[in-house]
């Protein structure tokens, strides 16, 4: 019986003869070709190697309103990585795989005011999704004063990863937000003694981290404090929170935790979230933020104190305004002729210099109830269709918005569902790009308790410094 070498044998017999020649009659030629393969092979498993690290999804971020993924997202997306924010409980981690550039995805579970089984059953089942997808890190973002599902949610997170504990770090010294001792601290006093306090929707009670969290999880905490090394190893499942009053101390901890390589399932605010690029070695360049949108349109509905200092401020600085009366706030704006009107009266507000504040708050009898909160609701609706109406008349300027509520109003009425953070102008105030399907729009968001006075003024500036040429 005659046996055939293989197509693969005959390829080696064919190379390796022609490769013996070429040494023998041409040297010269040889030692030109051999470096030349060797410098192929060399590139080829540098970019193997590149492949292989940028393929693996490196970080889910779960956070529970959509300008809190946004702040967070963007502390990753302003190191290089090619940062996602949707609004999909359902979302797929093996889709995002196939992407190179892909290496963050946030989730914004929209659960800060849901029942607490609800958020617990939502975070612990996108966490298990992400953990048998493969997913190394995840990080359950939370409000930087504590307000929402914080202990239902951390819950959820350790139930969902696997892992035996889960380390928070609740600080965010840049806004002068420290974990002093297991209190939380907004600008020098107690959390429950600050303005999230007396929130309209969700009132902070308590100061101690601990007692926050214990308000809806079980689960054993431990306090440690500011410096403390971190154990090894976990005998109980537990919750540990850290101590921090400033950024070096967050710094710090990062330090350790990629030492002792624990970091399955981390939480924090957007401070601590600015140190995880430390973490996952993502340092790479980015080009400058250049800006085709021109122009500025506020729009807020926020109860706030600390907005409504800003748009004061704004105001006094030269922005028109158009305030929304209380009967459009409760009825919405009227369909027809009235109705437009309206649209061109704002339009033509804005055309005027571009710096524009659209603005109105729900009414405050009842505050805390369940009526205000079906209000906000309302007004995050009326607001979201009046950027709808103007985006569809034409205007074209940077929309920033304050609020999670709001913003996710916003989107729904311009059917967004994704967006890319792409800079932070100040702490907590995110430059990003949200996904449409007639096209791309620029938005500024920030919570209602986020940003300097001055915060609308910068902003305008900064788009006024990044014009495209």
């Amino acid at each position: 019986m005659i046996v055939f070498p293989s197509c693969f044998k005959i390829k080696h017999i064919v190379e390796k003869s022609f490769i013996m020649k070429l040494k023998k009659e041409y040297p010269l030629l040889f030692t030109k070709y051999f470096f030349l393969m060797l410098l192929r092979r060399n590139q080829k498993q540098e970019k193997e190697s590149l492949k292989g690290a940028d393929d693996m999804l490196r970080l889910l971020i779960l956070a529970d309103d959509f300008t809190g993924a946004l702040d967070s997202g963007v502390q990753l997306a302003q190191c290089g990585a090619h940062t996602h924010v949707t609004t999909n409980l359902d979302v797929s981690f093996d889709a995002w795989k196939d992407d190179a550039r892909d290496s963050v995805v946030v989730v914004d579970t929209e659960s800060r005011h849901i029942d607490p089984r609800r958020a617990f059953e939502i975070v612990r089942d996108i966490a298990g999704r992400a953990v048998k997808s493969g997913v190394p890190v995840i990080y359950k973002k939370t409000d930087s004063a504590l307000r929402g599902n914080i202990g239902a949610e951390l819950e959820g997170a350790l139930a969902g990863s696997g892992a035996k504990r889960l380390l928070f770090v609740p600080a965010y010294p840049k806004l002068k937000r420290l974990t002093i001792e297991g209190i939380q601290y907004i600008d020098g006093v107690p959390v429950n003694e600050s303005v999230f306090g007396r929130d309209p929707f969700d009132p902070v009670r308590e100061s101690s981290v601990a007692k926050i969290i214990g308000l809806q999880s079980t689960l054993p905490v431990v306090s440690v404090a500011e410096g403390a090394p971190i154990s090894v190893t976990a005998e109980r499942r537990e919750i540990l929170v850290f101590d921090a009053s400033s950024d070096e101390a967050c710094a710090a901890i990062a330090k350790q935790l990629g030492e002792i390589r624990e970091t399955t399932v981390l939480a924090g605010c957007a401070g601590f979230a600015g140190h995880l690029p430390q973490l996952l070695g993502l340092r790479r360049p980015l080009p400058p933020v250049t800006l085709e949108a021109q122009g500025l349109l506020v729009v807020s509905g926020s109860l706030n104190p600390i907005t409504t200092a800003q748009l004061e401020y704004a105001r006094s600085s030269g922005f028109d305004a158009y305030r929304l009366t209380s009967s459009q706030m409760q009825e919405g704006i009227p369909a027809g002729p009235e109705g437009d009107r309206i649209l061109d009266d704002i339009a033509t507000l804005y055309g005027r210099n571009k710096r524009l504040l659209l603005y109105g708050a729900p009414p405050e009898e009842g505050v805390g109830s369940a009526a205000l909160e079906e209000k906000s609701r309302a007004v995050a609706g009326l607001l979201g269709e009046l950027v709808r109406q103007l985006y569809r008349r034409g205007l074209r300027g940077v929309f920033a918005v304050t609020g999670g509520d709001i913003l996710s109003g916003v989107l729904a009425h311009m059917k967004c569902s994704r967006m890319r953070p792409l800079c932070e102008i100040e702490s907590g105030v995110v430059l990003s790009r949200a996904i449409l399907p007639e096209g791309d729009v620029m938005i500024v968001s920030k919570s209602g308790g986020m940003g300097s006075r001055e915060v609308f003024v910068n902003v305008a500036d900064f788009i006024e410094r990044h014009r495209a040429s």
